[in-house]
C-alpha cells in the first residue's frame, strides 16, 4: 500500500454517498450492506434501520475500484491500487493482500468465505484469504473478465469482454479448465448469477436488452425472459432467496421508467411484474433471505422492496440529482450565469422549474432566466448517445472506457470538437 500523507484534508461528510454507488453487496443473512461509490468511499450499513456503521476512506490518490461483504458478515474486502484491503465492521484494517491485477472489475467470495475471485483486465484470479496466497488464474481471456460469481456448490462462472461465458469447477484450490459458451440473445454478456440451488444461471447483456437462462451444470441455453419494449439494456440482476423468482434492472430504462425493476416468476415467466423503486437509475439489487430486496439507485439512495413489491426508502440521498438534464442545463452568452434543475424531468415529469446561479455575485434564484442557451447538439450527427454504452458519430461507434455510459454531450462553437 502506498505511503499515506499525514497532512489534514478537509472532506464533507453528508451521512451518505455524494456520487453514484458503483457496487452494493450484503452478507449471507442480509443484515448488513457494503456500498462502494465513485465518491471514493465505502460505507457499511445496518439494513433494517438504515443506520450507517462505518465510513472507509482510502487516502487521496488511491483508486477504490470495488468491494464485497464476506458471507459471515465478519469483514469487508475492498480493492484499492492492486491490493485487497480487508476491514472489520468497525473499519479497522485487518489484512492486506497484494494482487497481480491492476484493477478488479468484480469481486466474489466463495460460499464458505475462504476464497475470493477477482475479475481482472486479463482474466480471472483467485486468492486464498486464510494464507493468504496466490491460488489460481486463468489469463486466457484475450481481454477483461467483466464479472465473476460463485455457485452454492463451489463452482464459478464469469463473463468476458470476448463475449464468452465461462463455467469453472474449483476443488481443493484447483481451478479446472472452463467450459465456454457464447451468449444467446446478445453478443456481450455482462452480469450473471447462479440460482440459489446452482441449477440455473441468469445472464444479461450490455449490447442488447435481454435476459437468458442457462443450465447451471452444463451451461446449455434454456430460455429467454420477456423484456419490456422500452428497455435499452439491463445491468444488474439477482435471484429471489427461494429461487422461484428473478429480478433485473438497469440504468437504461427511458426517462421516468428508469427506476423500474422487473420480476419474473420462473413458473410463469410470460407474466412479469414491474416495480417502481428509488428515484433514478438502479445501480444494484441484492436479495435477502426474508424475501425482500435491497436496492441502490443512482441519486444515490438505498431502499427495500418487500416480498409483495412495496418499496420504502431506507437511506435518502443528500445531494441534488443532475442526471438526465439536457435543455434545463444552460448558460448565458458570457458563461457567467448557469441554469440547472435539482430534479431531472427525465425521471420526474412533475419536477419543479429550473434554477439559475450567477457566478459574478453568487446569486441563486428560482426559475429560468432570459437568454439561457442549452448545449449545441445539432451541428454533428451524433446518435444513440443518451444513457448508452455505444454512442455513434456519423453512424460509426465511439469508443468508451469499460463501464462508461454516455449521458450528455455538447458541441464546441467551431463544430470541430464535442
Amino acid at each position: 500500500v502506498a505511503e499515506v500523507t499525514t497532512d489534514p484534508i478537509i472532506r464533507i461528510e453528508a451521512g451518505m454517498h455524494t456520487s453514484r454507488i458503483a457496487s452494493v453487496s450484503t452478507d449471507s443473512q442480509g443484515r448488513y450492506a457494503l456500498t462502494v461509490s465513485l465518491d471514493q468511499t465505502a460505507r457499511i450499513w445496518e439494513i433494517a434501520s438504515g443506520r450507517q456503521l462505518t465510513v472507509i476512506r482510502p487516502p487521496l490518490g488511491m483508486s477504490l475500484a470495488s468491494g464485497i461483504f464476506s458471507p459471515d458478515a465478519s469483514q469487508v474486502t475492498l480493492c484499492i491500487n492492486q491490493t485487497l484491503l480487508i476491514f472489520d465492521l468497525n473499519g479497522r484494517l485487518l489484512q492486506t493482500v497484494p494482487i497481480s491485477a491492476e484493477v478488479a472489475y468484480g469481486l466474489a467470495f466463495s460460499p464458505d468465505g475462504r476464497w475470493i475471485a477477482i475479475a481482472c483486465p486479463n482474466g480471472l484470479e483467485i486468492r486464498d484469504l486464510t494464507t493468504p496466497s496466490f491460488v489460481a488464474t486463468d489469463m486466457a481471456y484475450g481481454g477483461p473478465a467483466i464479472m465473476v460469481t460463485w455457485a452454492s456448490d463451489g463452482r464459478l462462472a464469469t463473463t468476458g469482454k470476448d463475449g464468452k461465458i465461462r463455467l469453472y469447477n474449483f476443488k481443493l484450490g484447483r481451478l479446472e479448465k472452463p467450459s465456454l459458451v457464447s451468449g444467446k440473445s446478445g453478443k456481450e454478456p455482462s452480469t450473471l448469477a447462479f440460482s440459489p440451488d446452482a441449477s440455473q444461471v441468469a445472464v444479461v447483456y450490455s449490447d442488447k436488452p435481454a435476459m437468458d437462462l442457462f443450465d447451471g451444470k452444463k451451461m446449455q441455453y434454456k430460455s429467454s425472459l420477456p423484456i419490456a419494449p422500452e428497455t435499452k439494456t439491463l445491468s444488474t440482476l439477482t435471484w429471489h432467496a427461494n429461487g422461484k423468482s428473478i429480478y433485473a434492472a438497469g440504468n437504461n430504462w427511458k426517462g421516468s421508467l428508469s427506476n423500474r425493476i422487473r420480476r419474473w416468476d420462473i413458473a410463469t415467466p410470460a407474466s412479469p411484474m414491474d416495480i417502481n423503486a428509488g428515484s433514478g437509475f438502479i445501480d444494484g439489487i441484492c436479495a435477502r433471505p426474508d424475501g425482500s430486496l435491497l436496492v441502490a439507485d443512482h441519486t444515490p439512495s438505498l431502499g427495500l422492496i418487500d416480498s409483495v413489491g412495496n418499496y420504502r426508502e431506507v437511506v435518502t440521498s443528500p445531494i441534488a440529482s443532475f442526471l438526465g438534464q439536457r435543455d434545463s442545463f444552460a448558460l448565458d452568452a458570457t458563461g457567467k450565469t448557469i441554469q440547472f434543475s435539482y430534479v431531472s424531468q427525465s425521471f420526474s415529469p412533475t419536477a419543479p422549474a429550473p434554477w439559475s446561479f450567477r457566478l459574478y455575485d453568487r446569486n441563486l434564484q428560482t426559475g429560468p432566466f432570459t437568454g439561457a442557451k442549452p448545449a449545441n447538439t445539432s451541428q454533428l450527427k451524433i446518435t444513440d448517445w443518451f444513457d448508452s454504452t455505444n454512442p455513434k458519430l456519423n453512424g460509426k461507434p465511439l469508443t468508451l472506457s469499460l463501464g462508461d455510459i454516455s449521458l450528455n454531450y455538447a458541441i464546441a462553437p467551431d463544430n470541430q470538437f464535442f
